[in-house]
C-alpha cells in the first residue's frame, strides 16, 4: 500500500508531497532532511510549531516527528496535535455519529479545549445586537450567544487553549454528565459505548492535552480584512492552527487523479499539476490589498518575467503580481546523489531502487521517442497498404525485384533527360511527330474558310 504525505506551510500551500511505502522513520527520512536543507538554502527561518495528526508526543525522550526535525526542534520549533484530530478520536467511544447526542458532546469538548476572545465576541454581540434593537434590547450578552451564527463567530471571534489543568477538570465533568441521563436520547439509547472505553479512551486521550496547548508568543491568527456589519468594524481572520486544510487538500485528491488504476508517469503529472494549482489559488490569500489573484497564470518563470518587464516599462506599482518571490533555483551540483529533492512517485522509487531522476527522465524521453516512431511508421504502413502497395514480409519477393533476362537494358547514362507527355507533344511538337490522326485537317479548316470569305 502506497501512502500520500503532504507538508503544507501557514497559508495552505504546498511544501513537498511525497508517496511512500510505509510510515515509518525511515520512509520519512530523506523528505525531512530535503526539506530542511532547501530552508538552509533560502536561508528562510525555521518553523515556529508544526501540527500533525500522531505521532506528537510519548511517554518519555523525544517523539517521532522531533526525531525527525531534529535540526529545527534545536533551533525552537515545537510539534502540536491537531485538536480536530483529537476531537474525532472519541468517536471510538460513541456508539454512532448519527446518535441524537453526538454533535452536542463533540461540541461541549471543543469549548473544554478552546475559549473564545471576550473583546471579539463582545465586538460581535455588539452588531448583531445593532441590526435589531427592538427583538435584542431586553437581552444580556450571555443570552445573545445563542444568536450569533456559527460562521460568524467562526470568522469574527479568536480560539485560545484553556490550559492543561482546566482542559482536564472540564472534560471530566463533561464525561460525568453524559454518562448520566444527559447522554440518553429520545429512545433511551445511550451515546457512549460503555463506561469503560470511555475511562480506557481518555486515560490515552488525557496524555496529549499539553500537545494541543497554543505555543507562548506565536501568532495563530492573520487578519485577512475589515467589515462592516450593522455599523460595527469587525476584523474577519484566518486560523492557522491544525492541519485542517491539509484534510481538505487530501480529499480533493480523488479528483486530481482520473482513474484509481493510473501509470507511474501519469500519476506523477496529475499529483504535481495539482499541487501547483492549488499553490496558485492558495497565493491569493497572500497578494497585497487582499484583493485575490491578479492573473490566472500558473507558471512562476512566465510571472517573474512578466513582472521584470513592467517594472521596466511602468515602475514597482504596476507590476503582474506584487507579493510574487521568484523560485529558489535547484543546486547546479549535487554533492551528494541523497540531497537531490524527491516529490510525489519519485520518493517511493527511490525506496525501492537505485532511482535517480535525470537518468530515469532521461529514459523516459528516449523510449517516449522511439514509440513515437514505431507509431509514425506503422501509420506510413497503414496508409501505404490503403495506397495498394504491398508491404508484406520481407521472405515474399517482390515481383519488381525480379530479373528478366530478355527484357534488361543497359545504360551509361547517369541521368534521363527530361521530356514531355505524349498529349503535350500534340500540342507542342511539329508536324511530323504529331500522334493524334486527323489533327492536320483540323488545323487546315481555318483556311479553307478565310479563302471561302475572300471569294
Amino acid at each position: 500500500m502506497q501512502y500520500v504525505t503532504s507538508v503544507l506551510n501557514e497559508w495552505g500551500q504546498f511544501l513537498t508531497t511525497v508517496v511512500v511505502a510505509a510510515e515509518s522513520g525511515g520512509c520519512y527520512r530523506r523528505m525531512a532532511k530535503d526539506l530542511m536543507a532547501r530552508f538552509e538554502r533560502a536561508r528562510a527561518p525555521a518553523p515556529t510549531v508544526i501540527y500533525a495528526d500522531n505521532n506528537c508526543c510519548r511517554d518519555s525522550g523525544s517523539s517521532f516527528l522531533e526525531n525527525l526535525f531534529g535540526d529545527w526542534v534545536q533551533k525552537g520549533t515545537v510539534v502540536r496535535l491537531d485538536i480536530r484530530h483529537w476531537l474525532h478520536r472519541w468517536d471510538a467511544v460513541v456508539i454512532k455519529q448519527s446518535h441524537a447526542k453526538y454533535g452536542v458532546f463533540m461540541s461541549a469538548l471543543a469549548g473544554a479545549v478552546l475559549a473564545y476572545y471576550k473583546d471579539g465576541m463582545m465586538l460581535l454581540i455588539q452588531a448583531v445586537r445593532k441590526g435589531n434593537q427592538e427583538l435584542y434590547a431586553s437581552l444580556s450578552d450571555e443570552d445573545m450567544i445563542v444568536f450569533l451564527k456559527p460562521h460568524q463567530i467562526r470568522s469574527y471571534v479568536r480560539w485560545i487553549t484553556r490550559g492543561v489543568e482546566e482542559t482536564a477538570s472540564a472534560i471530566e465533568s463533561i464525561i460525568t454528565e453524559f454518562s448520566g441521563p444527559a447522554g440518553l436520547d429520545i429512545d433511551g439509547i445511550h451515546l457512549f459505548k460503555s463506561a469503560q472505553a470511555v475511562d480506557s479512551h481518555w486515560a490515552t486521550a488525557s496524555k496529549h492535552l499539553s500537545c494541543m496547548q497554543d505555543p507562548p508568543g506565536i501568532r495563530l491568527y492573520v487578519s485577512v480584512k475589515v467589515v462592516m456589519l450593522n455599523g460595527v468594524h469587525l476584523n474577519k481572520y484566518r486560523c492557522r492552527r491544525g492541519s485542517n486544510s491539509l484534510e481538505g487538500l487530501h480529499s480533493h485528491l480523488y479528483n486530481a487523479i482520473p482513474s484509481q488504476r493510473c501509470g507511474v508517469m501519469p500519476f506523477q503529472v496529475y499529483l504535481i499539476a495539482f499541487a501547483v494549482q492549488w499553490n496558485s489559488r492558495m497565493e491569493s490569500l497572500r497578494v497585497a490589498g487582499g484583493h485575490g489573484r491578479q492573473t490566472w497564470c500558473m507558471d512562476p518563470r512566465q510571472i517573474q518575467h512578466l513582472n521584470q518587464q513592467a517594472e521596466v516599462l511602468f515602475g514597482k506599482e504596476h507590476v503582474l503580481k506584487p507579493n510574487f518571490a521568484a523560485p529558489m533555483p535547484c543546486p547546479a551540483v549535487y554533492k551528494d546523489p541523497d540531497e537531490e529533492e524527491l516529490l510525489g512517485v519519485e520518493y517511493a522509487m527511490c525506496q525501492s531502487t537505485s532511482f535517480t531522476a535525470k537518468d530515469y527522465y532521461a529514459q523516459q524521453v528516449e523510449e517516449e521517442q522511439s514509440r513515437e516512431e514505431e507509431e509514425t511508421a506503422e501509420q506510413s504502413e497503414d496508409k501505404l497498404a490503403d495506397e495498394g502497395v504491398d508491404m508484406g514480409a520481407e521472405s515474399e519477393e517482390d515481383p519488381m525485384d525480379t530479373v528478366s533476362d530478355k527484357h534488361v537494358i543497359l545504360t551509361q547514362s547517369e541521368q534521363v533527360e527530361e521530356e514531355d507527355s505524349p498529349a503535350l507533344q500534340d500540342v507542342l511538337m511539329t508536324q511530323s511527330h504529331l500522334h493524334l490522326p486527323g489533327l492536320e485537317e483540323v488545323e487546315a479548316l481555318p483556311a479553307h474558310f478565310r479563302t471561302g470569305r475572300q471569294q
